[in-house]
């Protein structure tokens, strides 16, 4: 180790040339560096040699090799939450480390996830922890976060952090808590008490905070930007002049020359109603009061259009607790990280970098920028969907000819003409794409699912250009160089927006199509066109090169982190990610040409998957169809396309990379390859040296289960649990058989049935009140009233509750495969002496046909029912249900338990009706057992939260007058619980019921009690 230490000053001339470094790399304003107040906080009043060593290893071998108890030897305390009021005066700017040391398995368990739900993430984000885990394998990786709070304490930040779960931060914390709690809940808050100073100078602030960030080391910490509220980018006197000369823009003088106010359309009335019921539906946090009719009409509402025609339209997807919860716009420039960015770039390129310009602040409603988000809502991403389709709303609504997309995932949305979001292949690298325009559509639903293949409607054609997310610091390492290419992705779209209203100006007092605009600009934008104007190629030429220096950039802050052994490491991540991707882009269905093929290779070319056409072009549909329709039954389309890719190489072999370990002797390069005889006998060598290191057999089922069984055995003694080899056996008898249920996965009973044959039965365990943290080894049981479980010591297993987990007969009948599970069931209770009979068989009707139920968005497939309600379809058994419990009308409710509809307002609001999921559910366990679609009735009563919505429009097509409220109920603590519909409908309409079917008159209901 060092010389020892004289005294403070020379710990202070030990971190500060760290600080200058990481300042000067990533050009951030050092002059204030030069006082030691501004460093010496890190330090505090005295140092012993012992402290001086643990800043010294921070700053030489990073924060990894130091634990929490090290760093509250530097003065760090572990932040204790307290009721006494805020200390009077200015507020105080706290500065806070969260520190998570995670066990190496869990780590990469986490890294695992992280890549399969996030494949625009590069290894840049986990290298570091990837190389520090291969130099130390039994250590625990110590993920830590700096930040600072000035509105409410370092415990405060973190709960509302936990809440939204932004960026990579909040993506791992999800991820740590789903598969390890534990280490989860062991998070610690550290902070600083010397570090807390006068929180209202900003700058000030975002100094100490960047200060702290350098000292731990950015590149090491889950942090994504060096620090600080607001951007801290100027431009450089070369950027200004390039702006000005040679790409200068005159779209806000034409634009408000010309451009006339609208009023609000219906359709975007429309869709504001459809927006306001997701959020309701989803959102985890309650939006402010005036969120919906306030800030997200405004900042979405279209207010002026040049010559008809809506020029811009801004989509995103960065919605945060902090704005859903206070009603502040995106264009709020004094209130967040993106808006801040945003504002900030778009008025620095609308005024050419001339600080005098005359383009005012953004702000809503600003005339010529309209935004809208992938995600209105605080809550989870899984409600991908919904954000989708009101999206797509949106675009319909209003019409942009230019759309901005900020960010991957809103980019990938509008790409694929926002119908799914897998619009980028995955070979894309964001940055490189972004600022770059592109051509698009956005069709209406009809379109998509249509049987006929049409062209686009003319008036559906736009341009997307992706931009950077103004929030981009949540998602990439931040350089000057980023900045640059915001800038320059604005201008673009700015010149873009110019070239569109010059047009429309030519074509004035006609106005054309957006197809006609799309196609008459399209050669002077396409980078990839000899037409492109002077304006635009020099903005393209140094947009590529303010990309590539942000990628050198990203190798040089990497460079002394980097690991020989990371790719390795990462190949089963990256591996799970390519299956996902596989799995997301289908099978081929059906045998080739078939009428399913054809219907499935209809949809996937209307769908414009980019993965499919890394061989064949969209441009070349016929030939695209012929590849698609004439695949084997069950190829999956991605692997085929890639393959097809590789093969058109014409300047490798296509098992290049194969068969250069097997060269005949002499070869001095790869021309041997042209000789099919040597690349013969290089794939014999192959051969025989894969069958050389196997042993012989390897590949028969019976070593392949054997293999899992290994594996398995070594899982489970590694973490100390006993392993019991039978449970991969099909056996005939299954009763008190020994299972293990998975943490997450369904339950699965390997039964070899009376016939022989080996049947694998899935039992979904996820509706149990049963805490799973790690799997459980138990006996299944048999009983009368469906299956329960014992432990190990055959004690009946409870859940959470204190009760017997057992799953009944009701449950059973709400799955998917409930046949399968039911005849298991029948079976063993047989063996067991219970003499149970054969279901009843249900017989269709000769000529009837047996449809669905509708769903929420089925109002299609309600307008163009034919032939009334046979027997053998869904909505029969609702029917029936409606004429024996309410013949002449009632009050129907889709809250999931009882105890719902007794809570405060709610009881008022629910008043005088009944819950559909128990008197329906209760009422088939009575009627129609055999019934082809009782049980998925019966899945929708199970899983109301989910499924309530459905309800609406089947009472509505069965009754008249049926009127629907919609109602959000709380927890007692006032936190969100359910999204339910109170639905009151009348007498029968006698066109669903039929001739046959005797109908009540018109009279007072007849009274029904209340469940108990």
């Amino acid at each position: 180790m060092s010389t020892p230490p004289v005294g403070v000053h020379e710990a202070i001339s030990l971190i500060r040339p760290v600080i200058l470094d990481t300042f000067t790399s990533l050009q951030l304003d050092a002059t204030q560096l030069s006082t030691d107040p501004e460093i010496s906080f890190l330090v505090g009043d005295t140092i012993t040699q012992e402290t001086y060593n643990v800043h010294e290893t921070i700053l030489t071998a990073g924060h990894f090799a130091v634990s929490d108890e090290q760093l509250i030897q530097l003065g760090w305390e572990i932040y204790q939450e307290t009721n006494e009021p805020a200390p009077e005066g200015p507020p105080q700017a706290y500065f806070y480390l969260r520190s998570f040391p995670v066990p190496p398995q869990t780590m990469k368990d986490a890294i695992d996830m992280l890549y399969a739900g996030n494949e625009d993430i590069k290894i840049e984000e986990v290298e570091v922890w990837l190389a520090f885990m291969h130099q130390n394998p039994n250590s625990n990786v110590p993920l830590r976060y700096v930040g600072t709070c000035t509105q409410s304490t370092p415990q405060q930040r973190y709960d509302d952090d936990m809440d939204t779960r932004q960026g990579l931060y909040g993506k791992l914390m999800a991820i740590l808590q789903e598969i390890d709690n534990a280490t989860f809940m062991n998070g610690t808050v550290l902070y600083l008490p010397r570090a807390t100073r006068d929180g209202q100078d900003q700058a000030l602030v975002d100094l100490r905070e960047r200060v702290l960030i350098a000292y731990f080391g950015l590149e090491r910490l889950l942090n994504q930007q060096p620090g600080g509220t607001f951007s801290w980018y100027e431009p450089s006197q070369q950027s200004v002049d390039r702006h000005t000369n040679a790409y200068p823009t005159n779209f806000v003088n034409m634009f408000t020359q010309n451009a006339v106010p609208v009023e609000l359309t219906a359709d975007l009335e429309q869709w504001l109603s459809f927006t306001g019921d997701l959020i309701d539906m989803h959102s985890t946090v309650p939006p402010h009061e005036d969120y919906i009719e306030d800030t997200l009409l405004e900042q979405a509402g279209v207010t002026y259009q040049y010559r008809g025609k809506t020029i811009f339209g801004f989509i995103g997807d960065d919605i945060t607790r902090h704005d859903i919860t206070r009603n502040i716009s995106m264009f709020s420039e004094n209130e967040h990280h993106a808006g801040h960015v945003l504002c900030r770039s778009l008025k620095r390129v609308a005024n050419n970098f001339d600080a005098s310009g005359n383009v005012p602040d953004m702000e809503p409603g600003t005339p010529w920028i309209s935004y809208a988000d992938l995600f209105p809502w605080c809550g989870p991403q899984g409600t991908i969907q919904p954000a989708i389709e009101q999206l797509r709303m949106y675009v319909r609504a209003t019409k942009p000819l230019i759309i901005s997309t900020l960010g991957h995932l809103a980019t990938s949305v509008a790409v694929a003409d926002f119908i799914h979001h897998h619009g980028l292949t995955a070979a894309t690298t964001f940055v490189d794409i972004a600022g770059v325009p592109r051509r698009a559509f956005y069709p209406s639903t009809d379109w998509v699912n249509a049987d006929e293949m049409t062209d686009h409607d003319p008036a559906d054609a736009c341009i997307v250009i992706p931009q950077m997310h103004p929030g981009y610091a949540k998602h990439l390492p931040l350089s000057h160089h980023m900045q640059q290419i915001v800038d320059l992705g604005f201008k673009i779209q700015l010149i873009c927006g110019e070239l569109v209203m010059q047009h429309l100006d030519s074509q004035h007092p006609v106005t054309p199509s957006h197809r006609q605009v799309v196609d008459a600009i399209w050669p002077q934008i396409n980078p990839e066109s000899p037409g492109v104007i002077p304006r635009l190629r020099e903005a393209y030429r140094d947009l590529k090169i303010a990309v590539a220096n942000h990628k050198l950039y990203l190798q040089e802050r990497l460079v002394r982190q980097h690991s020989p052994n990371v790719a390795g490491v990462a190949s089963e991540a990256k591996s799970l990610a390519a299956q996902l991707r596989i799995a997301q882009n289908e099978q081929a269905q059906g045998p080739a040409n078939s009428i399913q093929r054809q219907a499935q290779v209809r949809r996937l070319w209307r769908e414009n998957r980019p993965d499919l056409h890394v061989f064949h072009s969209r441009n070349d549909q016929e030939a695209w169809m012929h590849w698609a329709n004439n695949l084997q039954q069950g190829t999956w389309f991605y692997p085929s396309a890639l393959r097809l890719s590789a093969m058109a190489n014409d300047d490798i072999h296509p098992l290049a990379n194969v068969l250069r370990r097997y060269p005949p002797q002499g070869a001095v390069d790869d021309s041997w390859m042209n000789d099919e005889d040597q690349v013969q006998a290089a794939f014999g060598q192959w051969v025989t040296d894969m069958l050389a290191r196997l042993p012989h057999g390897f590949f028969s089922s019976s070593s392949q289960v054997l293999h899992v069984v290994v594996r398995w055995e070594r899982e489970s003694l590694a973490q100390g649990r006993a392993f019991y080899p039978e449970r991969m056996e099909y056996m005939s008898v299954t009763e008190n058989r020994l299972l293990r249920i998975s943490r997450t996965n369904p339950l699965l009973v390997r039964w070899r049935d009376p016939n022989d044959a080996d049947i694998q039965v899935y039992i979904r365990m996820r509706n149990f009140d049963l805490n799973r943290r790690a799997p459980l080894d138990v006996h299944i049981r048999f009983l009368p009233g469906g299956i329960g479980f014992d432990d190990l010591q055959g004690n009946p297993l409870l859940g959470v509750n204190g009760r017997r987990v057992v799953l009944t007969l009701a449950a059973i009948d709400s799955m998917n495969n409930s046949h399968v599970i039911r005849r298991l069931w029948r079976f063993e209770r047989r063996q067991l002496g219970d003499d149970v009979p054969e279901p009843q068989e249900w017989i269709f009707p000769e000529g009837h046909l047996t449809r669905a139920p509708f769903k929420n968005n089925s109002t299609k497939a309600m307008r163009e029912w034919v032939d009334g309600v046979f027997e053998s379809d869904a909505i029969f058994l609702l029917r029936e249900f409606l004429l024996a419990e309410y013949p002449t009308g009632g009050k129907l409710n889709t809250a999931h338990s009882d105890e719902v509809t007794m809570r405060g307002k709610m009881r008022g609001k629910l008043r005088g009706s009944h819950r559909v999921a128990s008197t329906f559910s209760d009422w088939l366990q009575a009627n129609h057992l055999a019934h082809p679609h009782r049980a998925q009735w019966l899945t929708w009563c199970a899983n109301i939260r989910q499924f309530g919505s459905h309800f609406k429009n089947n009472i509505a097509f069965l009754r008249e007058r049926t009127t629907i409220a919609t109602h959000k109920s709380y927890f007692p603590n006032g936190t969100p619980d359910q999204t339910l519909y109170l639905i009151e409908f009348g007498l029968p309409i006698p066109e669903r019921h039929g001739p046959g079917v005797p109908l009540p008159v018109a009279e007072r209901p007849r009274p029904r009690a209340p469940r108990e």
